[in-house]
């Protein structure tokens, strides 16, 4: 994920999926071992995104709501 950073919105999404598979390939695994943890490390980026976009709203909400 830290190299993603430098290639943009792109790099950050795709770079733990990417790291995730060499990794697992550097350390011996076959291949489609390697691209189950990579897409687990992808649906896990994602779900942990979406959680954190669902938090930010319902805090977001919560403020408005007190100020209104």
């Amino acid at each position: 994920m830290i190299v993603g950073l430098f290639f943009g919105p792109l790099g950050i999404i795709f770079g733990p999926f990417i790291g995730a598979v060499v990794g697992e390939l550097v350390v011996g695994k076959n291949s489609p071992d390697a691209l189950r943890a990579g897409f687990g490390t992808f649906i896990g980026f994602l779900a942990g995104t979406a959680v954190k976009l669902v938090v930010a709203g319902f805090l977001i909400f919560y403020y408005i709501k007190a100020i209104v």
